[in-house]
């Protein structure tokens, strides 16, 4: 056991001096009690929650935080962990909030290892910085596993960039470059609530209500909103990429996707390291999240002594991965469909959905012909919302029927994170109806505690996250022959009525009788 003097002797002469410190201001009893106390011994047998109170937890962070706050650890050069290891009468070689750090914040710390001295309530608290620091590793790791997930085929295959074989032209690096700079953050944000409660899943003993395990990640997410719309507020936002800029990294994403995955990773590194940097506000949330033990799952020292207090395994290895690029092509693919003009959008057809376990086909759609949609476009395209028929299709401008957008077929694969198109056409659905059934919504305020709360409860599918045209047919044609705006081929003619399909639907033919012919088509 390393016991006080044996510290000590490891700290700096300006630390070892300081025996008569704010380490000696305590309240409580928590220095009392021993880690002979029977909570810790049988740990196993009582929560978290119990195990906080009793052991006094709770007076032990409120000396910390006092601590903290005098001019002793400031006037000294310390930051707020090293102030939490002193006073504590412990001692770490990492820091906590760096994601990609090992040694003293990666495995838990057993009690009598350490924390005789001080008490055993500082092994909770220490222990508790371990969960959340593992949490924000396996994030840090899966972003790893991207490294070698191709941005540039994600380009082709979506027809944003050009073949694989042709270089990049400038232009199309310049639409896309938009699209990344937003996607890297935002989809940052939304795939950290479902990574988190893999994390969370992973623990068998730790197994929090829905409302106590929300208020954790909801805690994260607050951490990492304003990082987030930092972000996305400049183009020229540092991120400390071996000395480029955030922008030229995505620029050079194109080629090298490793780029990419470096910025997203210090990203969500940048927040671990705002978690524990001593604010005010990041002691707000970091309060919130280890008070009442919500943090400390169990770790019997006769099963696992020194191991993860969330051991990762393939499978939650492979589901955080599928998380992380659900969430970055949920927003990619529609943005840059967008962006490059593909006049890629979401149907809206008017027609009932029929029985609940097929689509309609072609027969069933009154007043059709075949020139408009193929059945096996529509077989490709079509998704059932709110008892309607929607399909998410391209109105193409050279005469011929609406057709399916170019790598719909590669949609719903592990390669894009099981995106499906249901999930497209679901969630643009819902950007248009938040925005007054209009398009053109604006984007995600990540720092809205609203928007973050929805995003934890809808992930993908939260409103102003997928951003797609959502119209009918008669709004299509009005808008024949226009183009090179983002909501093409929808609203710029019709926007003023905001609503679909006012000529009508094709569920009752009305449009297209109106519109007979190739009349409808040259667009």
């Amino acid at each position: 056991m390393l016991g006080r003097a044996g510290w000590l002797a490891l700290t700096s002469g300006s630390l070892a001096v300081a025996q008569s410190d704010v380490r000696d201001q305590r309240t409580g009893n928590w220095t009392t009690i021993s880690c002979e106390h029977p909570m810790m011994v049988n740990a196993e047998n009582f929560t978290g929650a119990e195990r906080w109170g009793v052991l006094d937890a709770d007076h032990a962070w409120a000396d910390i935080l006092t601590a903290w706050r005098t001019a002793f650890y400031t006037d000294m050069g310390l930051d707020f962990q090293t102030a939490v290891f002193h006073q504590l009468s412990t001692y770490s070689g990492t820091s906590c909030g760096k994601a990609w750090a090992v040694g003293g914040c990666k495995q838990v710390m057993s009690c009598e290892d350490r924390f005789d001295w001080s008490g055993a309530a500082s092994s909770l608290i220490m222990n508790s910085f371990v969960v959340v620091h593992t949490m924000f590793s396996h994030l840090f790791n899966a972003l790893a596993d991207l490294a070698n997930a191709d941005l540039r085929n994600f380009g082709v295959d979506f027809g944003i960039l050009s073949d694989t074989e042709t270089k990049s032209t400038d232009g199309e690096i310049a639409r896309i470059a938009p699209v990344l700079l937003d996607m890297i953050p935002l989809a940052s944000l939304v795939a950290l609530a479902p990574t988190f409660n893999i994390s969370i899943d992973q623990n068998p003993y730790f197994t929090p209500s829905p409302a106590v395990r929300k208020s954790i990640v909801m805690e994260i997410l607050s951490v990492m909103a304003p990082i987030v719309q930092e972000r996305m507020k400049s183009t020229n936002a540092s991120d400390n990429v071996w000395g480029w800029t955030y922008t030229q990294d995505i620029q050079r994403g194109y080629l090298n996707p490793l780029y990419v995955h470096h910025a997203w990773q210090n990203l969500t590194s940048d927040a671990g390291v705002a978690l524990f940097s001593g604010s005010e506000d990041s002691i707000k949330h970091l309060t919130n999240l280890i008070s009442d033990g919500k943090m400390l799952a169990l770790n019997r020292s006769t099963d696992n002594p020194r191991g993860d207090l969330i051991p990762e395994t393939p499978a939650s290895g492979r589901a955080r991965r599928d998380a992380v690029l659900r969430g970055m092509y949920a927003f990619g693919i529609p943005a840059g469909w967008t962006a490059n003009s593909a006049g890629v959008f979401v149907f809206e057809s008017g027609i009932d959905c029929g029985s609940k376990d097929r689509l309609p086909l072609m027969s069933d759609f009154i007043n059709i012909p075949s020139t408009v949609m193929t059945q096996e476009t529509a077989n490709a395209t079509a998704s059932c919302h709110n008892g309607k028929m929607y399909f998410l299709v391209s109105a193409n401008r050279n005469g011929q029927a609406f057709s399916a957008p170019k790598g719909i077929e590669k949609l719903d694969t592990d390669q894009y994170g099981k995106l499906s198109r249901h999930d497209i056409i679901q969630g643009a659905i819902r950007t248009y109806e938040s925005n007054g059934n209009k398009n053109g919504a604006p984007k995600i305020n990540p720092t809205d505690p609203a928007m973050l709360s929805t995003i934890y409860d809808e992930g993908v599918l939260t409103p102003r996250y997928i951003r797609l045209a959502v119209c009918g047919g008669d709004e299509v044609a009005r808008n024949r022959g226009s183009n090179g705006y983002s909501t093409y081929p929808c609203d710029r003619v019709g926007q003023e009525n905001g609503g679909l399909s006012s000529f009508g639907t094709l569920g009752r033919g009305v449009w297209w009788s109106a519109l007979m012919g190739s009349l409808f088509w040259i667009l």
